[in-house]
């Protein structure tokens, strides 16, 4: 585990379960929902909380900046946090993407995000957040049924972007480089 994710790790680890899942009330029902907003605001509340125990209280943690009309960001996409400073690309340190809710074309996009961002706008790394399901059943879900094309695509930048999945505020976080998944895929394959 490297520094930037054990920084996000920790946020992640600091959220209470009500925020992985919320209860409603209707009438005299009461249902569970997830809402990845919800669990956003609190996730950057966390790691607002202990950036300055990581000493990366010298950048600017940014939630959804809107990039249309960056004159050098081509794909016009908002991701849902970067770590960076303004207006220089040579502090541009993580760009994070969140999945709540297990949506195959939101998570393909959400790649194509996190590996255009590293090597075109030089964030050092790119982080998926997976909540509310395993590193295992995203690797059934998604990887696994990826043409080659989907993983050819994949590949670009595959040691800078890392998966943190967590199924629950009382599971354990899983962490895994995209290419070691990208290679444990390869082999389930063969």
């Amino acid at each position: 585990m490297d520094y930037y994710t054990q920084f996000l790790s920790k946020a992640i680890n600091n959220i209470h379960q009500d925020f992985f899942n919320v209860i409603t009330s209707c009438g005299d029902k009461t249902e569970v929902i997830v809402r990845e907003r919800v669990f956003c605001y609190e996730f950057y509340h966390q790691m607002r909380l202990i950036q300055k125990n990581y000493e990366l209280d010298r950048y600017i943690l940014s939630g959804e900046i809107d990039k249309r009309g960056h004159n050098e960001i081509e794909l016009q996409r908002n991701p849902d946090f970067v770590l960076h400073n303004y207006g220089t690309n040579e502090n541009n340190l993580i760009i994070i993407e969140v999945k709540i809710r297990f949506d195959r074309d939101e998570i393909k996009n959400d790649f194509e995000t996190l590996t255009t961002y590293v090597d075109k706008y030089s964030y050092r790394k790119g982080c998926f957040v997976l909540v509310n399901y395993t590193m295992q059943y995203f690797i059934e879900q998604y990887l696994l049924r990826l043409n080659n094309e989907g993983i050819n695509n994949l590949n670009k930048n595959a040691d800078d972007i890392f998966i943190l999945a967590k199924k629950d505020s009382f599971s354990k976080i899983e962490i895994e480089t995209l290419k070691d998944l990208l290679l444990k895929t390869a082999y389930e394959l063969n």
